[in-house]
């Protein structure tokens, strides 16, 4: 049968179709109930995009470590944020060249 035909029921064109979901950071678990709860995680391709510094300007880079600003204000913690950052850094040296 063509999945195209307007006769089709969409139970035939939704099983020819698969989808391509990216979550930044990390996929939760809500999401992940949501996907099921839909009937579409089984035609997903689901991934997870793991993004330290996002840049937002030639000389502006932004950090996206969720519990980096309670690491740093409400716990106190300055090694492990700075560490957070410094190898997000080299990793993007490591890419892209001396920055």
């Amino acid at each position: 049968t063509n999945p195209f035909d307007e006769d089709a029921g969409p139970s035939s064109r939704a099983a020819m179709e698969r989808y391509n979901v990216f979550f930044v950071p990390h996929m939760t678990v809500l999401c992940e109930k949501i996907l099921c709860d839909c009937d579409v995680l089984e035609s997903c391709d689901v991934g997870e995009l793991h993004l330290d510094l996002v840049p937002f300007d030639d000389d502006l880079l932004s950090s996206e470590i969720g519990t980096l600003l309670r690491e740093c204000s409400i716990d106190g913690a300055t090694a492990g944020p700075f560490f957070s950052i410094s190898r997000s850094l080299l990793r993007l040296q490591r890419q892209f060249g001396v920055i």
